[in-house]
């Protein structure tokens, strides 16, 4: 849908045309849904760039994080306490986007998916909307060390504030 594919498709339509009759040349439309997301992540005053899931709605949100039980797959995984707060949940099992919408269902604000394993978890997708389970919550990912010593200072009755901070682009291309 750019200028530049715009411009080769008129180019190569127009040399099949000046070939003659014997092409039948037709110029498909389509519509695609295009998603750019970039992202910032405030843990304790500390900035980081996490990894970022296409079709993450923006916005900024301020919030307490609350971890979601087992894999966060179901609706009954995610705590009354979550809402209006910032899900935490594990990677694994079914689809990022399940998770974001399964999270928004239960009122969080965000929610921040970390690895199943020691490998940061980097850019992915949710998936394009709608889903079944509700519609996206800003979403973004995390490595395993860094949820865990979360889970952990949670756990053990801290409060642990997060800042997600998303720019998000997404709109049809119609050519």
């Amino acid at each position: 849908g750019s200028e530049g594919h715009n411009n080769t498709v008129t180019y190569l339509v127009e040399s099949i045309e000046a070939l003659g009759d014997y092409w039948t040349v037709y110029r498909q439309p389509f519509t695609a849904l295009y998603s750019n997301v970039e992202g910032e992540l405030t843990v304790d005053g500390v900035t980081t760039v996490p990894g970022v899931f296409e079709y993450s709605p923006g916005a900024t949100v301020t919030a307490e994080l609350v971890p979601v039980a087992d894999l966060g797959c179901e609706a009954a995984n995610y705590p009354a306490e979550v809402e209006g707060k910032i899900a935490l949940i594990q990677r694994g099992t079914c689809p990022f986007g399940q998770k974001s919408a399964l999270a928004g269902a239960a009122g969080a604000a965000g929610a921040i998916i970390y690895n199943n394993a020691p490998e940061p978890l980097g850019s992915g997708t949710l998936g394009p909307p709608p889903r079944p389970e509700g519609d996206y919550v800003p979403t973004v990912g995390v490595n395993q060390a860094n949820a865990t010593s979360w889970i952990e200072r949670i756990t053990g009755g801290e409060a642990i504030e997060v800042t997600l901070d998303i720019d998000s682009d997404i709109y049809n291309i119609t050519v």
